[in-house]
């Protein structure tokens, strides 16, 4: 583990069991006496991880890692997996990945379906959004600002490099293709922009659909569009974008948006899930 992987796990264990481990000063890091403690009951129990993992080679016995993660079209998340699962396929590795729209994704992370889920905030109703998360029993974690916008087919030439206000009568002339008859992201958009900018914006046909694939499939064959964010800081040489659809993004000033994960609250990530988290985390700051 890197260095500055290695300084925010400490970190965030702190502040999970709010004491802490480390003294930080100018000279450099000591133990605290509580850290001392700690050490001493973590060598214990290194300890029996080493019997127990001897125990299973010895006995043949392969326990599975597991990385369980819900998102919505989003292709660094595939990316984030892909390398995860090359740098474990030695073991036995079980993965699920999920599309679910955010309501879905909040049943999935209460039933223990998955551990992780990716969504998107808008910051009209940021409020709102972390009172529901905190209210069903889960957290939020922030991990980058975002554009929002519509995908479009890469050949689609009907919608420009920007969408402005004058042009926003093509969401209405042009199918949308949604995840969710309930989707958050689409309804609560257009929903603001009608009651903060007088725009009435209602697509004539509606295709619900419920995975990317399909999402991607639809908005090239029907020249339709699906209300999206994008992350800029994550597309680079390491995660390409999608190369059968096109981001168009809303004219600046008109909406605010960021991408985080939500988890179940007060609850310790397993291996892969610790290891996928990190990983974006990564990707987003390079």
């Amino acid at each position: 583990m890197s260095q500055p992987n290695l300084s925010l796990s400490i970190k965030r264990l702190e502040e999970e069991i709010s004491r802490p481990i480390f003294e930080r000063t100018s000279t450099g890091v000591t133990l605290t006496d509580f850290g001392k403690k700690f050490v001493r009951h973590c060598e214990g129990i290194m300890l029996q991880m080493d019997r127990l993992e001897k125990l299973c080679r010895e006995q043949d016995i392969a326990v599975p890692l597991e990385l369980r993660v819900a998102a919505v079209g989003f292709r660094f998340v595939n990316v984030a997996i892909g390398e995860i699962y090359n740098r474990y396929k030695t073991n036995p590795v079980i993965i699920t990945y999920l599309d679910a729209a955010m309501p879905d994704q909040v049943g999935y992370l209460q039933n223990g379906t998955v551990e992780i889920g990716i969504i998107t905030v808008n910051g009209f109703e940021r409020r709102q959004q972390m009172r529901y998360i905190s209210g069903v029993g889960l957290e939020y974690h922030y991990l980058c600002p975002a554009r929002t916008g519509v995908y479009v087919g890469k050949d689609n030439k009907d919608f420009p490099d920007v969408l402005k206000r004058e042009h926003l009568s093509l969401l209405h002339e042009h199918p949308i293709v949604s995840y969710h008859p309930l989707d958050i992201l689409s309804r609560g958009i257009f929903g603001y922009l009608r009651d903060q900018y007088g725009m009435n914006i209602r697509a004539r046909n509606t295709v619900f659909v419920q995975n990317n694939g399909a999402m991607r499939d639809f908005v090239n064959r029907l020249d339709g569009y699906s209300v999206a964010t994008y992350c800029d800081t994550v597309y680079n040489d390491r995660v390409q974008f999608y190369t059968d659809l096109r981001f168009v993004p809303f004219e600046e000033g008109l909406l605010t948006s960021e991408i985080g994960w939500i988890q179940k609250r007060n609850t310790q990530r397993s291996l892969l899930a610790e290891e996928f988290v990190q990983t974006l985390t990564q990707m987003i700051a390079h």
